[in-house]
Protein backbone atom coordinates (compact mmCIF):
# COMPACT_ATOMS: atom_id res chain seq x y z
CA UNK A 1 0.00 0.00 0.00
CA UNK A 2 2.62 2.40 0.24
CA UNK A 3 2.89 3.31 -3.49
CA UNK A 4 4.29 6.95 -4.35
CA UNK A 5 1.57 9.07 -4.17
CA UNK A 6 1.76 12.29 -6.92
CA UNK A 7 2.14 14.88 -4.87
CA UNK A 8 -0.37 17.97 -5.57
CA UNK A 9 0.37 21.41 -4.93
CA UNK A 10 -2.51 22.91 -3.21
CA UNK A 11 -2.84 26.69 -2.58
CA UNK A 12 -2.46 27.45 1.13
CA UNK A 13 -5.03 29.42 1.78
CA UNK A 14 -7.90 27.29 0.94
CA UNK A 15 -5.85 23.35 1.07
CA UNK A 16 -5.47 21.26 3.83
CA UNK A 17 -1.43 19.74 3.68
CA UNK A 18 -1.50 17.55 6.48
CA UNK A 19 -4.13 17.35 8.84
CA UNK A 20 -4.62 14.67 12.01
CA UNK A 21 -3.64 15.32 15.35
CA UNK A 22 -6.49 16.28 17.62
CA UNK A 23 -8.89 16.25 15.15
CA UNK A 24 -8.59 12.72 13.29
CA UNK A 25 -7.16 10.08 15.23
CA UNK A 26 -5.12 7.60 12.78
CA UNK A 27 -2.66 5.00 12.16
CA UNK A 28 0.17 4.74 9.91
CA UNK A 29 3.65 5.05 8.90
CA UNK A 30 3.60 8.62 10.95
CA UNK A 31 2.10 8.39 13.56
CA UNK A 32 4.10 11.27 15.40
CA UNK A 33 2.48 13.45 12.89
CA UNK A 34 1.61 16.46 14.26
CA UNK A 35 -1.54 18.60 12.95
CA UNK A 36 -1.37 21.90 11.37
CA UNK A 37 -5.03 22.89 11.02
CA UNK A 38 -8.55 21.56 12.01
CA UNK A 39 -10.70 19.55 10.02
CA UNK A 40 -13.75 21.69 10.14
CA UNK A 41 -15.28 21.04 6.00
CA UNK A 42 -16.22 17.65 4.53
CA UNK A 43 -13.80 19.08 1.64
CA UNK A 44 -10.78 19.40 4.10
CA UNK A 45 -11.73 15.44 5.59
CA UNK A 46 -11.35 14.16 2.34
CA UNK A 47 -7.92 16.07 1.50
CA UNK A 48 -6.57 14.63 4.67
CA UNK A 49 -7.44 11.06 3.54
CA UNK A 50 -6.09 11.02 0.51
CA UNK A 51 -2.82 12.71 2.24
CA UNK A 52 -2.83 9.45 4.52
CA UNK A 53 -2.24 7.46 1.81
CA UNK A 54 -3.87 4.42 2.63
CA UNK A 55 -3.45 4.89 6.46
CA UNK A 56 -6.17 4.46 8.09
CA UNK A 57 -8.44 7.30 9.17
CA UNK A 58 -11.21 8.06 12.03
CA UNK A 59 -13.47 11.14 12.53
CA UNK A 60 -13.82 12.36 15.94
CA UNK A 61 -17.21 13.54 17.32
CA UNK A 62 -15.83 17.26 16.81
CA UNK A 63 -14.96 16.62 13.62
CA UNK A 64 -18.24 15.52 12.77
CA UNK A 65 -19.97 18.47 14.06
CA UNK A 66 -17.84 20.38 12.36
CA UNK A 67 -18.37 19.29 9.14
CA UNK A 68 -22.00 18.10 9.46
CA UNK A 69 -23.25 21.81 8.34
CA UNK A 70 -20.36 21.85 5.32
CA UNK A 71 -21.28 19.11 3.48
CA UNK A 72 -20.63 20.70 -0.03
CA UNK A 73 -17.20 20.94 -2.05
CA UNK A 74 -16.78 24.32 -4.31
CA UNK A 75 -15.68 23.66 -7.87
CA UNK A 76 -11.77 24.38 -7.30
CA UNK A 77 -12.19 22.01 -4.31
CA UNK A 78 -13.54 19.31 -6.69
CA UNK A 79 -10.81 20.00 -9.49
CA UNK A 80 -7.88 19.08 -6.47
CA UNK A 81 -9.31 16.77 -5.28
CA UNK A 82 -9.49 14.83 -8.58
CA UNK A 83 -5.94 15.08 -9.05
CA UNK A 84 -5.60 13.43 -5.55
CA UNK A 85 -8.02 10.67 -6.92
CA UNK A 86 -6.38 10.03 -9.95
CA UNK A 87 -2.70 9.98 -8.26
CA UNK A 88 -3.83 7.07 -5.89
CA UNK A 89 -3.82 4.33 -8.48
CA UNK A 90 -3.69 1.92 -6.60
CA UNK A 91 -6.71 2.32 -4.76
CA UNK A 92 -5.87 2.46 -1.62
CA UNK A 93 -7.70 5.31 -0.27
CA UNK A 94 -11.43 4.34 -0.77
CA UNK A 95 -11.76 1.74 1.00
CA UNK A 96 -10.23 3.43 4.58
CA UNK A 97 -12.93 6.08 4.02
CA UNK A 98 -15.71 3.55 3.92
CA UNK A 99 -14.63 1.88 6.82
CA UNK A 100 -14.49 5.57 8.42
CA UNK A 101 -18.03 5.98 7.08
CA UNK A 102 -18.83 2.77 8.99
CA UNK A 103 -17.70 4.04 11.70
CA UNK A 104 -20.11 6.77 11.97
CA UNK A 105 -22.36 7.20 14.86
CA UNK A 106 -25.74 9.46 14.61
CA UNK A 107 -24.62 11.90 11.06
CA UNK A 108 -26.20 10.10 8.62
CA UNK A 109 -25.82 12.90 6.22
CA UNK A 110 -22.07 12.49 6.73
CA UNK A 111 -22.13 8.94 5.77
CA UNK A 112 -24.46 9.13 2.89
CA UNK A 113 -22.06 11.85 1.35
CA UNK A 114 -18.93 9.62 2.11
CA UNK A 115 -20.53 6.73 0.36
CA UNK A 116 -21.63 8.59 -2.74
CA UNK A 117 -18.16 10.23 -2.71
CA UNK A 118 -16.72 6.66 -2.28
CA UNK A 119 -19.40 5.17 -5.34
CA UNK A 120 -18.62 7.70 -7.99
CA UNK A 121 -14.62 7.10 -7.34
CA UNK A 122 -15.39 3.52 -8.01
CA UNK A 123 -17.47 3.87 -11.16
CA UNK A 124 -14.91 6.07 -12.28
CA UNK A 125 -11.99 3.51 -11.58
CA UNK A 126 -10.88 1.25 -14.45
CA UNK A 127 -11.21 -1.74 -11.93
CA UNK A 128 -14.98 -1.44 -11.95
CA UNK A 129 -15.02 -0.43 -15.60
CA UNK A 130 -17.37 -4.33 -16.27
CA UNK A 131 -20.77 -3.57 -16.24
CA UNK A 132 -22.17 -6.00 -13.56
CA UNK A 133 -19.57 -4.85 -11.59
CA UNK A 134 -20.99 -1.79 -12.05
CA UNK A 135 -24.61 -2.99 -11.23
CA UNK A 136 -23.65 -4.49 -8.58
CA UNK A 137 -22.31 -1.49 -6.99
CA UNK A 138 -25.59 0.22 -7.92
CA UNK A 139 -27.56 -2.87 -6.44
CA UNK A 140 -29.54 -2.87 -9.46
CA UNK A 141 -32.03 -6.12 -10.32
CA UNK A 142 -30.05 -9.26 -11.57
CA UNK A 143 -26.59 -7.37 -10.69
CA UNK A 144 -24.45 -10.74 -9.46
CA UNK A 145 -24.32 -11.61 -5.80
CA UNK A 146 -20.81 -10.45 -3.73
CA UNK A 147 -18.47 -13.21 -4.37
CA UNK A 148 -19.39 -12.98 -8.03
CA UNK A 149 -18.60 -9.03 -8.20
CA UNK A 150 -15.30 -9.36 -6.46
CA UNK A 151 -13.95 -12.31 -8.84
CA UNK A 152 -15.32 -10.74 -11.87
CA UNK A 153 -12.85 -7.12 -10.35
CA UNK A 154 -9.96 -10.04 -9.72
CA UNK A 155 -10.37 -10.95 -13.57
CA UNK A 156 -10.25 -7.72 -15.29
CA UNK A 157 -7.49 -6.75 -18.03
CA UNK A 158 -6.26 -3.57 -17.66
CA UNK A 159 -5.00 -1.78 -20.79
CA UNK A 160 -1.41 -0.27 -20.54
CA UNK A 161 -2.45 3.39 -20.16
CA UNK A 162 -5.13 2.67 -17.54
CA UNK A 163 -1.83 1.25 -15.43
CA UNK A 164 0.04 4.65 -16.33
CA UNK A 165 0.53 6.50 -13.28
CA UNK A 166 -0.22 10.40 -13.99
CA UNK A 167 3.31 12.41 -14.71
CA UNK A 168 3.79 14.51 -11.50
CA UNK A 169 5.95 17.38 -11.38
CA UNK A 170 9.35 18.14 -8.85
CA UNK A 171 10.13 21.19 -7.40
CA UNK A 172 12.35 22.44 -10.33
CA UNK A 173 9.30 22.07 -12.82
CA UNK A 174 10.32 19.02 -14.18
CA UNK A 175 7.50 15.81 -14.95
CA UNK A 176 8.45 12.92 -14.22
CA UNK A 177 8.64 9.97 -15.91
CA UNK A 178 5.10 7.74 -16.08
CA UNK A 179 5.45 4.14 -14.40
CA UNK A 180 3.51 0.88 -14.44
CA UNK A 181 0.74 0.67 -11.35
CA UNK A 182 1.10 -3.26 -10.35
CA UNK A 183 -2.20 -4.82 -11.70
CA UNK A 184 -2.54 -7.03 -9.32
CA UNK A 185 -1.60 -4.92 -5.69
CA UNK A 186 -4.34 -2.63 -7.66
CA UNK A 187 -7.06 -5.82 -8.04
CA UNK A 188 -6.63 -6.81 -4.72
CA UNK A 189 -7.12 -3.44 -3.21
CA UNK A 190 -10.48 -2.83 -5.44
CA UNK A 191 -11.70 -5.65 -4.49
CA UNK A 192 -10.89 -5.42 -0.92
CA UNK A 193 -13.04 -1.89 -1.36
CA UNK A 194 -15.78 -3.58 -3.13
CA UNK A 195 -15.96 -6.16 -0.47
CA UNK A 196 -15.76 -3.49 2.31
CA UNK A 197 -18.93 -1.50 0.05
CA UNK A 198 -21.04 -4.67 -0.01
CA UNK A 199 -20.59 -4.85 4.23
CA UNK A 200 -21.65 -0.83 4.50
CA UNK A 201 -24.03 -0.28 1.86
CA UNK A 202 -25.67 -4.17 2.06
CA UNK A 203 -24.85 -4.72 5.82
CA UNK A 204 -22.96 -7.70 4.38
CA UNK A 205 -22.28 -10.14 7.52
CA UNK A 206 -18.21 -10.76 7.91
CA UNK A 207 -18.77 -14.25 7.73
CA UNK A 208 -20.30 -13.53 3.77
CA UNK A 209 -17.82 -11.08 3.19
CA UNK A 210 -14.85 -13.93 4.34
CA UNK A 211 -16.29 -16.10 2.23
CA UNK A 212 -16.70 -13.76 -0.73
CA UNK A 213 -13.13 -12.58 -0.45
CA UNK A 214 -11.93 -16.83 -0.42
CA UNK A 215 -13.89 -17.00 -3.70
CA UNK A 216 -11.89 -14.14 -5.44
CA UNK A 217 -8.51 -13.38 -3.63
CA UNK A 218 -7.75 -15.79 -1.51
CA UNK A 219 -8.54 -19.48 -2.85
CA UNK A 220 -7.19 -18.41 -6.66
CA UNK A 221 -3.72 -16.49 -5.00
CA UNK A 222 -3.04 -20.24 -2.99
CA UNK A 223 -3.57 -22.16 -5.67
CA UNK A 224 -0.63 -20.48 -7.67
CA UNK A 225 1.93 -21.54 -5.00
CA UNK A 226 2.95 -24.55 -6.26
CA UNK A 227 6.21 -25.65 -4.40
CA UNK A 228 6.76 -25.63 -0.37
CA UNK A 229 9.49 -22.91 -0.24
CA UNK A 230 6.66 -20.76 -2.39
CA UNK A 231 4.07 -21.44 0.18
CA UNK A 232 5.98 -20.43 2.70
CA UNK A 233 7.29 -17.09 1.58
CA UNK A 234 3.80 -16.17 1.15
CA UNK A 235 2.88 -17.28 4.86
CA UNK A 236 5.73 -15.56 6.26
CA UNK A 237 5.44 -11.95 4.23
CA UNK A 238 2.17 -11.05 5.42
CA UNK A 239 1.82 -7.75 7.05
CA UNK A 240 -1.67 -7.43 8.22
CA UNK A 241 -1.76 -10.10 10.98
CA UNK A 242 -4.89 -9.02 12.05
CA UNK A 243 -7.08 -9.92 8.69
CA UNK A 244 -5.53 -13.47 8.85
CA UNK A 245 -6.40 -14.07 12.17
CA UNK A 246 -10.02 -12.17 12.18
CA UNK A 247 -10.24 -14.83 8.69
CA UNK A 248 -8.69 -17.96 10.70
CA UNK A 249 -10.88 -17.71 13.54
CA UNK A 250 -13.90 -17.29 11.71
CA UNK A 251 -12.96 -20.60 9.42
CA UNK A 252 -12.45 -22.14 12.77
CA UNK A 253 -15.37 -21.15 14.42
CA UNK A 254 -17.33 -22.39 11.10
CA UNK A 255 -15.92 -25.78 10.97
CA UNK A 256 -16.46 -25.98 14.73
CA UNK A 257 -20.27 -25.05 13.83
CA UNK A 258 -20.17 -27.37 10.50
CA UNK A 259 -18.31 -30.44 12.98
CA UNK A 260 -21.02 -29.62 15.40
CA UNK A 261 -23.55 -30.01 12.50
CA UNK A 262 -22.24 -33.04 11.36
CA UNK A 263 -22.40 -34.99 14.67
CA UNK A 264 -26.11 -33.70 14.98
CA UNK A 265 -27.25 -34.81 11.58
CA UNK A 266 -24.84 -38.19 12.31
CA UNK A 267 -27.27 -38.28 15.11
CA UNK A 268 -30.24 -37.33 13.61
CA UNK A 269 -29.39 -40.19 10.40
CA UNK A 270 -28.77 -42.68 13.16
CA UNK A 271 -32.08 -42.06 14.43
CA UNK A 272 -33.93 -42.47 10.83
CA UNK A 273 -32.09 -45.41 10.61
CA UNK A 274 -33.42 -46.60 13.33
CA UNK A 275 -37.11 -45.35 12.64
CA UNK A 276 -36.41 -46.63 9.35
CA UNK A 277 -35.49 -50.61 11.08
CA UNK A 278 -38.19 -50.67 12.85
CA UNK A 279 -40.84 -49.60 10.68
CA UNK A 280 -39.40 -52.10 8.00
CA UNK A 281 -40.06 -54.81 10.92
CA UNK A 282 -43.46 -53.39 11.53
CA UNK A 283 -44.01 -53.70 7.84
CA UNK A 284 -43.07 -57.10 7.38
CA UNK A 285 -45.07 -57.62 10.48
CA UNK A 286 -47.91 -55.84 8.73
CA UNK A 287 -47.08 -58.38 5.89
CA UNK A 288 -47.19 -61.43 8.06
CA UNK A 289 -50.32 -60.55 9.10
CA UNK A 290 -51.70 -59.97 6.01
CA UNK A 291 -50.64 -63.03 4.14
CA UNK A 292 -51.90 -64.58 7.50
CA UNK A 293 -55.65 -62.72 7.04
CA UNK A 294 -55.42 -63.84 3.53
CA UNK A 295 -54.57 -67.48 3.86
CA UNK A 296 -57.63 -67.31 6.45
CA UNK A 297 -60.22 -65.92 4.29
CA UNK A 298 -59.32 -67.73 0.95
CA UNK A 299 -59.79 -70.61 3.34
CA UNK A 300 -63.10 -69.27 4.80
CA UNK A 301 -63.79 -68.43 1.09
CA UNK A 302 -63.23 -72.50 0.17
CA UNK A 303 -65.13 -73.59 2.95
CA UNK A 304 -67.98 -71.41 2.89
CA UNK A 305 -67.78 -72.45 -1.12
CA UNK A 306 -67.74 -76.40 -0.17
CA UNK A 307 -70.64 -75.80 2.49
CA UNK A 308 -72.21 -73.54 -0.08
CA UNK A 309 -72.44 -76.91 -2.40
CA UNK A 310 -72.97 -78.79 0.11
CA UNK A 311 -76.50 -77.09 1.16
CA UNK A 312 -77.21 -76.59 -2.38
CA UNK A 313 -76.64 -80.46 -2.95
CA UNK A 314 -78.97 -81.59 0.58
CA UNK A 315 -81.61 -79.35 -0.57
CA UNK A 316 -81.84 -80.56 -4.23
CA UNK A 317 -81.47 -84.30 -2.57
CA UNK A 318 -84.37 -82.83 -0.25
CA UNK A 319 -86.16 -81.70 -2.38
CA UNK A 320 -86.14 -84.60 -4.84
CA UNK A 321 -87.83 -86.60 -1.50
CA UNK A 322 -89.92 -83.87 -1.13
CA UNK A 323 -91.53 -84.34 -4.65
CA UNK A 324 -91.02 -87.92 -4.05
CA UNK A 325 -93.19 -88.61 -0.86
CA UNK A 326 -95.60 -85.61 -2.64
CA UNK A 327 -95.91 -87.94 -5.68
CA UNK A 328 -96.44 -90.74 -3.05
CA UNK A 329 -99.10 -89.22 -1.01
CA UNK A 330 -101.05 -87.69 -4.21
CA UNK A 331 -100.59 -91.44 -5.69
CA UNK A 332 -101.69 -92.99 -2.48
CA UNK A 333 -104.51 -90.35 -1.33
CA UNK A 334 -106.13 -90.09 -5.52
CA UNK A 335 -105.81 -94.40 -4.93
CA UNK A 336 -107.98 -94.02 -1.72
CA UNK A 337 -110.30 -91.32 -2.96
CA UNK A 338 -111.07 -93.67 -6.30
CA UNK A 339 -111.46 -96.74 -3.93
CA UNK A 340 -113.80 -95.13 -1.23
CA UNK A 341 -115.83 -92.85 -4.37
CA UNK A 342 -116.37 -96.85 -5.88
CA UNK A 343 -117.71 -98.36 -2.32
CA UNK A 344 -119.94 -95.21 -1.75
CA UNK A 345 -120.98 -95.61 -5.78
CA UNK A 346 -122.07 -99.28 -4.81
CA UNK A 347 -123.57 -97.91 -1.11
CA UNK A 348 -125.53 -95.50 -3.05
CA UNK A 349 -126.67 -98.61 -6.11
CA UNK A 350 -127.92 -100.49 -2.74
CA UNK A 351 -130.18 -97.73 -1.33
CA UNK A 352 -131.55 -96.86 -5.31
CA UNK A 353 -133.16 -100.00 -5.25
CA UNK A 354 -136.36 -101.63 -4.86
CA UNK A 355 -135.36 -103.01 -1.48
CA UNK A 356 -132.93 -100.82 -0.25
CA UNK A 357 -129.71 -103.06 1.37
CA UNK A 358 -129.08 -101.06 4.12
CA UNK A 359 -126.70 -103.47 5.59
CA UNK A 360 -124.63 -102.99 2.20
CA UNK A 361 -124.94 -99.10 2.51
CA UNK A 362 -123.99 -99.63 6.02
CA UNK A 363 -121.18 -101.79 4.90
CA UNK A 364 -119.48 -99.19 2.70
CA UNK A 365 -119.87 -96.27 4.79
CA UNK A 366 -118.07 -98.03 7.39
CA UNK A 367 -114.94 -99.36 5.22
CA UNK A 368 -114.85 -95.86 3.52
CA UNK A 369 -114.59 -94.12 6.84
CA UNK A 370 -112.09 -96.41 8.00
CA UNK A 371 -110.12 -95.54 4.77
CA UNK A 372 -110.17 -92.21 5.47
CA UNK A 373 -109.59 -92.27 8.62
CA UNK A 374 -106.18 -94.45 8.27
CA UNK A 375 -105.65 -91.86 5.72
CA UNK A 376 -105.93 -89.03 7.99
CA UNK A 377 -104.14 -90.73 11.22
CA UNK A 378 -101.08 -91.06 8.05
CA UNK A 379 -101.03 -87.36 7.51
CA UNK A 380 -100.90 -86.31 10.62
CA UNK A 381 -98.48 -88.68 11.68
CA UNK A 382 -96.00 -87.13 8.63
Amino acid sequence: MAEQIVAVKLDQSNKVESIAGEALGTEGDNPKAKSKQEISTFEQFLFHAYGLKGRRVALKKKVLQDISSSLSIPVEGLVELQKLVNADRQFCVPRQILLASREIEGYPLIKEALRKFVMEVMLSHPAFKNPKVTSAIRNLENAPLPHAALKLVMEEIFEKEELEEKAGEKKDGEKTAKKLVAAEEMKVNATNCLAVWFAVTRNLALEDVADALNVAVWTPAGCGADSDITKLRALTSIEKVEGVGLACEQYKRRAVAQADEAVRASAEAARLRTEHQETQLELEQIRSELDETKNALEKLQLKATEEIATLHQSAETQAAHLRDDFEQLRSRVLRRLVENVEKLGIGLSAIQGSEPKVHVVRDRLERVVDELQKEINKLREG
